[in-house]
């Protein structure tokens, strides 16, 4: 399959089918960022933090197979998920994302294979402050 349109980058954003398709995914989420412990509201301008953005979660990086992957391996983001979080999962294989418990949103994040961490707990010993039980 031969991918056009998109800015001469060969990747068909520019397309009738991509913007049916990225019209699609912002309804099904609600156009609300997918993103765990964001969930903001998405707005249309472009410019704005919290600008909608569809993610392929797995990278294509120009791959047609990939790109055209289906509504399942699409997610709705806000730009600044899909900027920062987003893109330092695809370069470091984990999110650096914190949770309200004060814990890594990430069960692949290096705390979790930290001598601290203890199976089936889900804290580590004391908690965040190392007092005892």
């Amino acid at each position: 399959m031969t991918t056009t349109g998109g800015k001469g980058t060969g990747k068909p954003y520019n397309t009738a089918r991509w913007k049916a398709t990225r019209e699609r995914i912002l309804l099904r989420d609600l156009y609300t960022c997918q993103m765990p412990g964001c969930g903001c509201g998405l707005t249309t301008g472009r410019t704005h933090p919290r600008a909608a953005v569809v993610d392929h979660k797995t990278p294509h990086r120009g791959d047609p197979d990939l790109f055209w992957c289906g509504d399942d391996g699409l997610q709705s983001l806000c730009a600044t998920c899909h900027n920062r979080l987003k893109q330092r999962l695809e370069a470091h294989g984990f999110s650096n994302q914190i949770g309200v418990d004060g814990f890594p949103v990430d069960k692949r994040h290096p705390w979790y294979a930290g001598p601290h961490w203890l199976p089936g707990n889900g804290r580590p010993p004391g908690g965040l402050n190392g007092a005892g039980s």
